[in-house]
C-alpha cells in the first residue's frame, strides 16, 4: 500500500530537471491517500523502518530503469531514517540491491536529516562513508534546523546540501 510520489529536483542555473525525490505515500484501503505526517513517525519507531526504506529503494530503482531506458538519465533520492543509518545490514542490502538492479550507485541519493547525523555520530559517519565510497550520493536535508555546526557538517561525505526553509 506504500507508493512513491516523485518531486522534481531542478538545477537553478538552467531550470533543467536533474532528478527526483521519492516521497512515500500510503494508499490506505479505507482512508485513501495519506501523507507521511500521519504514519511515518510510527514506522520509524517500529521494526519495519528498514523494510519500508528498502521498499522505497526498490520502487525508485524500478522507475529509474524505465527513465534510463527512455534516455532520461535521472537520479532519485530516498529518505533514510536515523535508526536505519545505525543498521549495517541495511547498508549492505542497499548496496546489493542497487548492484543487482544495473543502476549505477551515483544515480541513487540517500537523503538524511541533520538531526539523523547527530544521533549516533560515530556509527552514522562510518555508514555514510562506506556508502559514499561505493558511489552513492548523500544529501543532508533541512540543514540549519538542528544544532550541528559547519565543523560537524565537514565530517559528512555529502554530495548535496539542502538548506532548511527557515533560512
Amino acid at each position: 500500500e506504500f507508493i512513491a510520489y516523485f518531486q522534481p529536483k531542478v538545477m537553478l542555473e538552467s531550470g533543467q530537471l536533474k532528478g527526483v525525490e521519492a516521497l512515500i505515500r500510503w494508499q490506505h484501503p479505507v482512508h485513501g491517500l495519506l501523507a507521511p505526517g500521519s504514519f511515518i513517525e510510527l514506522i520509524e519507531r517500529s521494526q519495519y523502518i528498514s523494510a519500508v526504506t528498502l521498499h522505497m529503494l526498490d520502487m525508485g530503482l524500478k522507475y529509474c530503469r524505465q527513465w534510463h531506458a527512455a534516455d532520461l538519465p535521472l537520479s532519485f533520492a530516498i529518505n533514510v531514517s536515523a535508526r536505519s543509518l545505525a543498521d549495517s545490514q541495511l547498508a549492505d542490502a542497499i548496496i546489493d540491491r542497487v548492484a543487482a538492479s544495473g543502476i549505477a550507485p551515483h544515480f541513487v541519493i540517500l537523503e538524511i536529516t541533520e538531526s539523523a547525523i547527530m544521533t549516533d555520530l560515530g556509527t552514522t559517519l562510518g555508514t555514510l562513508a562506506r556508502l559514499r565510497l561505493k558511489g552513492f550520493g548523500l544529501s543532508v536535508d533541512d540543514y540549519g534546523t538542528g544544532f550541528s555546526c559547519m565543523l560537524q557538517l565537514s565530517r559528512v561525505p555529502c554530495t548535496e546540501l539542502k538548506v532548511g526553509r527557515a533560512f
